[in-house]
């Protein structure tokens, strides 16, 4: 039997390539952190449904994704790109 440790190193390589530094899921600890907020702060948000996360038993993750789409929400526009928004 023959081998082909090509086609084994690509599909290895193809499954690893550029995901081995991303972290998809955050804990509420990590999620505070990345927001600069306190942890009972997005334990608030996350019991109230204002911040999307993902629940499995006990433990609590958010996607970066997510809590930056909820930072976007929280944006006030200043009196001046509020007059500029219109036009």
């Amino acid at each position: 039997m023959v081998r082909d440790t090509k086609r084994e190193g690509r599909e290895k390589s193809m499954n690893t390539e550029n995901t081995s530094h991303i972290k998809k899921y955050l804990s509420q600890i990590e999620a505070s952190k990345y927001l600069g907020l306190s942890k009972s702060t997005v334990s608030l948000l996350t019991s109230r449904g204002s911040l999307a996360h993902y629940r499995v038993g006990r433990a609590v993750r958010y996607t970066v994704k997510d809590l930056d789409i909820f930072m976007d929400s929280c944006k006030i526009l200043s009196a001046c790109e509020d007059s500029r928004v219109g036009k």
